[in-house]
């Protein structure tokens, strides 16, 4: 279709807010002299035409004076549309820190909606990509200073990538830095704490085993000092912490096995 300029209306719930001067001023240029490339996606919203795609393509074309677009019609919901709006901008690395942060709630929303590898399809996302993303915004720590602005998404997902009690003294490292800290240089702190906490685990279990091996762990104050070394154990968050753990539980459960109800009582 081509329709009135003045009679296409933007869509409120489009995840892009800010449409920068310089780059609409070249657009609009670009249509004035070529003529208009790529037609803009609209639907019927009462009597009135409201975009789903296309809106800096909208905006250049009134710079330029141009009083007629080419449009194609969609029919779509709410819903629908703001999906539409989200896969052409979600990924644009223009859109701004505070645009991209915004659209992680919607993101959440339409995943609890319809799931997550349904609704990686449905936004034509990898179902990692949008994990990812979901967790920075589940995340307490990271979260929180990723919406202030104070880290970036590329930083947010390093930190990800750390064990979760570690999590919050990294990223007060960041902070502290006078400078933006480079991707590669917290990729190293990240792997450097990974190993730190991995060594401590590893003596903490050799210390469990060597006690349960030790005929002295049947005092109450030797259980009590591996039961204070379970406690100060982090969340395991990778596999070889996860069999490690199951091997400290499948041990614990060996144990008591071996321990039958007459002997407790004949203890007492």
């Amino acid at each position: 279709m081509v329709l009135p300029t003045d009679e296409i209306t933007p869509n409120p719930r489009n995840p892009r807010h800010a449409f920068g001067a310089e780059g609409l001023a070249q657009l609009a240029e670009s249509m004035r002299r070529d003529g208009q490339i790529q037609p803009v996606v609209v639907r019927r919203v009462g009597d009135t035409w409201q975009l789903v795609v296309g809106e800096r393509r909208w905006r250049a074309a009134k710079l330029a004076g141009l009083t007629h677009l080419s449009a194609v019609e969609r029919e779509a919901t709410d819903e629908a549309a703001f999906r539409l709006a989200i896969i052409e901008n979600i990924h644009r690395e223009d859109l701004s820190h505070q645009e991209k942060v915004e659209a992680l709630d919607t993101l959440s929303d339409i995943v609890a909606a319809s799931g997550l590898r349904r609704a990686a399809a449905e936004l034509n996302m990898s179902p990692g990509w949008l994990s990812r993303r979901l967790s920075m915004r589940r995340d307490a720590t990271i979260f929180p200073a990723l919406k202030d602005g104070r880290i970036t998404f590329m930083q947010a997902n390093e930190l990800l990538s750390a064990p979760a009690p570690a999590r919050r003294t990294l990223l007060e490292r960041v902070l502290r830095r006078p400078r933006q800290v480079q991707i590669k240089e917290l990729r190293v702190w990240v792997d450097q704490t990974r190993r730190e906490m991995r060594q401590s685990q590893q003596r903490t279990i050799a210390r469990i085993a060597s006690a349960t091996d030790d005929r002295r762990t049947q005092s109450a104050q030797s259980y009590a000092r591996v039961l204070e070394d379970l406690r100060q154990l982090p969340d395991p968050t990778t596999s070889t912490e996860f069999d490690a753990l199951q091997q400290i539980a499948d041990h614990v459960k060996h144990l008591l096995r071996r321990v039958r109800p007459t002997r407790l009582e004949a203890a007492g």
